[in-house]
């Protein structure tokens, strides 16, 4: 996915960029996504004097573990985008307006790092298969949402026990 900020601009006219393509290596180094299916992009690119701002969605699908227990969990993410783009020199006219826009030595963007940063940034830090996830036991292992274990529930910390003798005078 390119365009040219230069042709855009001289255009003034929108343009409309969608494409599919695979993110594997955006997630290679979360070990608790186990499979991510094609990334959908769609999105409109709009001239504004001298800058373009492309807005959109992202959309894919996510399988990963729960956070709490390690089922796994199916997810639907749908992440709208919103990026600006300047032909320039770094730091160059720097306005404080202009503080999200990205300046670009080149007259043609490559969208895919900036689709890949915005995927990465909104994937879940802890996926849960659920909210009230009661997680595994920290003694067992057993599955706390599949049924209750018979670990004793008051285990204290031994650097604290003697702590607890000074509590019961």
């Amino acid at each position: 996915m390119h365009f040219s900020i230069q042709e855009l601009v001289a255009k003034g006219v929108p343009v409309e960029l969608s494409g599919t393509f695979q993110v594997p290596e955006a997630v290679s180094s979360r070990r608790d996504i186990a499979a991510i299916g094609p990334l959908r992009f769609a999105a409109t690119a709009q001239p504004l004097d001298t800058v373009v701002d492309v807005r959109g969605r992202l959309s894919t699908e996510l399988e990963a573990f729960c956070a709490r227990c390690l089922q796994s969990v199916s997810m639907q993410l749908d992440i709208p985008f919103h990026e600006q783009f300047r032909k320039g020199e770094e730091g160059s006219e720097s306005d404080a307006d202009e503080i999200e826009v990205n300046v670009v030595d080149s007259d043609r963007v490559d969208l895919k790092p900036y689709v890949e940063e915005t995927l990465f940034m909104n994937i879940p830090y802890a996926p849960l298969c659920k909210e009230s996830c009661r997680g595994l036991c920290p003694e067992c292992g057993q599955n706390l949402n599949e049924r209750a274990c018979g670990c004793a529930a008051d285990r204290i910390d031994p650097r604290l026990a003697e702590l607890k003798k000074f509590f019961e005078s």
